[in-house]
């Protein structure tokens, strides 16, 4: 008994493996459809969330890890070689603090992030609109 328990744990533990890899995938593939560019070799790991994708451009070899949020509406550069680790978050708009209610109202400011080639950006990293990195 004890060996077919071990058995059917591996085959659950590799089906659960095939399934991430499987969801990761289509994700990709779904971003690579809605992306205003997305280069080859770019990974974007499963529990990662981006909107405004027509707004954002990743260039080649990218790896963007787990729990990743990006607000792409006010524009993204990311250039080729970039990683980002987990928990990152990347906003390109903020609240109009100078609109007619205080303490902001219901409108943005947009504002372009650009990312340049060969940048690590590390675990619990948050990016704010306007930031240009090297």
């Amino acid at each position: 008994m004890g060996f077919i328990a071990i058995l059917l744990g591996n085959m659950l533990h590799k089906w659960g493996k095939l399934r991430e890899l499987l969801v990761e995938r289509y994700l990709n593939h779904y971003y690579s459809q809605k992306m205003g560019k997305m280069g080859k070799g770019v990974r974007i790991l499963k529990r990662s969330r981006i909107t405004g994708l027509d707004k954002i451009v990743i260039e080649d070899n990218v790896t963007i890890a787990d729990n990743v949020f990006i607000r792409g509406e006010g524009g993204l550069y990311i250039g080729p070689n970039c990683h980002f680790s987990r928990n990152v978050v990347i906003y390109t708009h903020n609240h109009n603090y100078e609109g007619a209610a205080l303490p902001y109202d219901n409108t943005f400011r947009y504002r372009k992030v650009t990312i340049e080639k060969n940048v690590w950006v590390g675990i619990n990293v948050t990016i704010l609109p306007g930031a240009h990195i090297k």
